[in-house]
């Protein structure tokens, strides 16, 4: 019969260590995975409006933008343009 050892030492002062790097890029990736949701959100209502429409102008196609997100504040906002800019 075959036997089998196994020993693992932790250093666990770097495992912590690695644990509270990876928290502190916890509000970074957060932000991101926002803004590429809301980039995604504003191109499916460019292309729900030529769908919803019959023929949509321009401006109402491209009239939605996004407010994004900071690693400060984790909030999102999709807005309507109001006004044509120049």
């Amino acid at each position: 019969m075959a036997e089998l050892r196994a020993q693992i030492n932790w250093d666990t002062y770097r495992v912590k260590a690695w644990l509270n790097g990876q928290l502190k890029q916890a509000p970074f990736a957060m932000s991101k995975a926002l803004n590429w949701a809301a980039k995604d959100i504003v191109k499916g209502l460019e292309g729900e409006s030529k769908r919803v429409f019959d023929k949509p102008t321009t401006f109402v196609q491209k009239g939605w933008f996004p407010v994004y997100s900071t690693k400060q504040s984790l909030t999102e906002e999709i807005r309507s343009k109001d006004r044509v800019l120049p």
